[in-house]
């Protein structure tokens, strides 16, 4: 089911025609190409849901039986007492397809994103799966100046593990949504501050059995900022952090924070991160959405 947007819709329309305005005085000044090198906008650093190669050692809470949430079964699981060790691990990537525009100051292109995430267990002798999250976006990138951006269609489903269904007999959700989403972020220097929104366009989750009177899955909000310092090796190593902040109808509007700090190796098609992690609020994996949650970790992460 459509519906006309809300605000959070309104915030990404907004957003996207901003990031928009700037494609016709790039167009004359450099043509289209396929496949170019040129990074117009970089994911937030701490987002818990972007597209990249990463493996993340961490401490949960996600399975105590102290927890609520569309998930509490999964505390039935043997040896699920307060926090335990998870491996968090993701195969996905940012791929630039085709530059529309570009010049000097910036440009616009537009890519494919892809991205799945899976959550073990890693204290138990069989590592069960917890869940696994399977992320599609067509994402339209745009630069001028300080000021870059993205805009892209989203599809987003998730899935508990057999392992966790066969133990505790904990029952599925049909967390499954497709969304326009938007950001824009003005960079200071090094330092960057990036917001959006997005509109949900249609969910699963409105038309599942038993969904509770009043649940309504409208949209999301994000804000946070990131710091890219690299004063090693000709500007090739340096030191990052970033702190992310989101919203969704969908878990009450109640606050997500993600953090990260580490050092960051970079060269001409990507960058390679090594640092802490820490996350608290409802839980990213889809299959948790109301379910609380905090962790912190190593990880170590492969953007391109």
């Amino acid at each position: 089911m459509i519906r006309p947007p809300g605000r959070p819709g309104r915030l990404a329309l907004v957003l996207a025609a901003l990031l928009l305005w700037p494609t016709g005085a790039l167009r004359a000044q450099q043509g289209p190409a396929w496949l170019p090198a040129d990074v117009y906008f970089r994911v937030p650093l701490a987002a818990p849901r972007e597209p990249s190669f990463h493996a993340i050692l961490l401490s949960s809470d996600v399975l105590s039986p102290s927890e609520s949430g569309a998930r509490a079964e999964a505390s039935a699981l043997p040896g699920a007492e307060g926090r335990e060790i998870h491996g968090s691990v993701a195969m996905g990537g940012s791929f630039r397809l085709w530059r529309l525009a570009g010049s000097s100051r910036g440009g616009v292109v537009v890519g494919l994103q892809t991205g799945v995430f899976a959550r073990f267990r890693m204290e138990s002798s069989a590592n069960e799966l917890v869940a696994t999250d399977w992320l599609v976006a067509f994402p339209l990138e745009a630069r001028r100046g300080r000021m870059s951006g993205r805009v892209r269609l989203i599809h987003w489903s998730a899935h508990l593990g057999d392992e966790l269904i066969e133990a505790t007999g904990a029952q599925r959700e049909d967390f499954t949504f497709e969304a326009l989403d938007a950001i824009a972020g003005y960079d200071l220097g090094a330092f960057r501050v990036y917001g959006g929104g997005a509109l949900v366009l249609r969910s699963q989750l409105e038309d599942a059995e038993g969904v509770l009177p009043g649940f309504s899955d409208d949209g999301t909000l994000q804000l946070g900022a990131d710091w890219r310092w690299h004063p090693w090796r000709e500007a090739r190593l340096g030191v990052v952090a970033g702190a992310d902040l989101q919203w969704a109808d969908r878990a009450e509007w109640r606050r997500q924070l993600a953090a990260t700090l580490g050092f960051e190796a970079r060269g001409e098609k990507g960058a390679a991160t090594l640092g802490l992690s820490y996350f608290d609020g409802p839980s990213a994996m889809g299959q948790f959405y109301l379910t609380e949650e905090s962790w912190w970790g190593v990880e170590f992460r492969i953007e391109l």
